[in-house]
C-alpha cells in the first residue's frame, strides 16, 4: 500500500511487490488445499488470481496455473459446474497462447475430463481423455510410463459404459508399461493383471 500511494500503480517496484504477494497467497491456497480446507484454499488463490490479472494480463502463464489450483479446489468441493468454468477458461488461455499439441494443452483436456467423468458425463470425459491422450503419445510415444494414469482414466470411463473390450485393450496398455519399467514381481503388475482379468471375464459374458 505505501509504495501504491508514493509511486503509483503502474510503477515496477509496485508490480513486483504485488507479484510477491500473490507467490505467497499462492502458497498459503496451497497449504490449506492439503489440508482439505478448501473454503480458504479458494480464497487465498482468489487473491492470487486478482492480483496476477492486473500484474500479469490473462495470457500469463501463471494466470492459467491459478484457473487451475481453483478449478480443481471446486472439484474437491463437489461444484463441477464451477470447476468445469475454470478449467475451461485456462484451457482457452493456453490455446490462444501455445501450440494446441503443447502438454500443457493436454493438461487442460485431463482437468475437465476429470470433471466429466466424476459427474458421469462418460461420453464428454472420453472426449477429452482422447485428445489429451493424442497429445501425449505424439510428444511421448504409445507406451512412456507418463501414460499410465490417462490409460487407466480411459479404462475406467470405458467400463462405466460397459465397453469391457476397450477397457482391457487400456488396462493391458497400462500393464506393458509397467512390466518394462517396474518388473513381474511388483504390486502395480499384479493390480494391473486383476483389472484385466475381471474385464475381461465380464466381456465373455456379455458375448
Amino acid at each position: 500500500m505505501i509504495r501504491i500511494k508514493t509511486l503509483g500503480e503502474n510503477h515496477p517496484d509496485v508490480a513486483t511487490s504485488c507479484n510477491n504477494s500473490s507467490n505467497s497467497y499462492h502458497r498459503i491456497g496451497d497449504v490449506y488445499n492439503a489440508k482439505g480446507d478448501h473454503n480458504n484454499a479458494l480464497k487465498y488463490f482468489m487473491e492470487t488470481l486478482s492480483i496476477r490479472l492486473k500484474t500479469l494480463g490473462e495470457n500469463h502463464p501463471d494466470v492459467y496455473s491459478t484457473f487451475d489450483k481453483i478449478g480443481d479446489v471446486y472439484n474437491a468441493k463437489g461444484d463441477r459446474e464451477k470447476a468445469l468454468e475454470y478449467f475451461t477458461k485456462s484451457l482457452s488461455i493456453r490455446l490462444n497462447t501455445l501450440d494446441e499439441n503443447h502438454p500443457d494443452v493436454a493438461t487442460s483436456y485431463d482437468n475437465i475430463a476429470r470433471v466429466y467423468h466424476g459427474k458421469e458425463g462418460y461420453g464428454k470425459a472420453l472426449e477429452y481423455y482422447m485428445k489429451s491422450l493424442s497429445i501425449r503419445q505424439e510428444k511421448l510415444g504409445e507406451y512412456h510410463s507418463d501414460l499410465i494414469t490417462i490409460y487407466n482414466n480411459v479404462a475406467g470411463v470405458c467400463k462405466s459404459v460397459g465397453q469391457y473390450e476397450k477397457s482391457v485393450e487400456y488396462f493391458t496398455k497400462t500393464l506393458s508399461i509397467r512390466l518394462k519399467t517396474l518388473g513381474k514381481t511388483h504390486p502395480d503388475v499384479a493390480n494391473s493383471y486383476d483389472r484385466i482379468g475381471c474385464d475381461h471375464f465380464i466381456h465373455i459374458q456379455q458375448i
